[in-house]
């Protein structure tokens, strides 16, 4: 990445704040003394976060339901028809912290039928998305989630790195307490660089407070 800047390469598919983790994390390796000194003397944060404006690239939900599912089987479900924006990446806001793991979304697909027999149809299928789906159905169904549809994002694990899975350093903390002062209740979206440089919420770019409205009906059944 050196190499690349020093070259003036272009930065634009570039995860930066990703890049300088791994940049921080061999150079605990090579010393103890030398993180806080790079730390100390680096300008990576202050520029990123000074970037002009783009499209954020990661939604981050609510969780007390889903960061549970997700563990176990690396997607998440959610009520059918619920609108989302375009996006890369899925964040988890969990027991008052945004989740350090932020996994590619693989697929969405939304009103899958929710029955064992649909479970064991796309298990059979030999493909590795179905089979995958299929597991998300028949964990689901055992811990009495119900249909007749679902919406289902299927996601990457932690160990699929190569395929855009990314681990923040620490977790997002919200400091904010008391009956209804969630961060998140709906959804919002934000650029993964932000969520990677922020230690509280209070970090977080106020522009990107981006929610999507939901139907009365729906929002009155969000996981919060």
């Amino acid at each position: 990445m050196r190499n690349t800047l020093a070259h003036h390469g272009s930065m634009l598919d570039v995860d930066v704040t990703a890049e300088f983790e791994n940049l921080l994390a061999l150079a605990d390796l090579i010393g103890p003394d030398i993180r806080p000194w790079l730390v100390n003397l680096e300008r990576v944060t202050d520029v990123n976060r000074r970037r002009p404006n783009t499209v954020p690239d990661t939604v981050l939900i609510p969780a007390s339901v889903a960061w549970p599912t997700y563990q176990a089987v690396a997607a998440y479900v959610c009520q059918p028809g619920r609108s989302f924006r375009t996006v890369k990446r899925l964040a988890f806001y969990y027991q008052g912290q945004i989740m350090p793991q932020v996994p590619q979304i693989l697929s969405r697909r939304d009103d899958v039928p929710w029955t064992e027999a649909e479970a064991r149809r796309l298990g059979s299928s030999g493909s590795t998305g179905e089979v995958h789906l299929a597991r998300v159905i028949e964990h689901t169904l055992q811990h009495g989630w119900t249909g007749p549809t679902q919406q289902v994002f299927l996601l990457t694990r932690p160990d699929q790195t190569a395929d855009g899975h990314r681990t923040i350093s620490r977790p997002v903390v919200h400091e904010g307490s008391g009956r209804g002062s969630a961060f998140v209740h709906k959804q919002r979206y934000f650029h993964l660089s932000d969520l990677a440089s922020a230690l509280t919420t209070a970090d977080l770019p106020k522009s990107y407070l981006l929610s999507d409205p939901l139907p009365e009906a729906e929002a009155e059944s969000v996981d919060d």
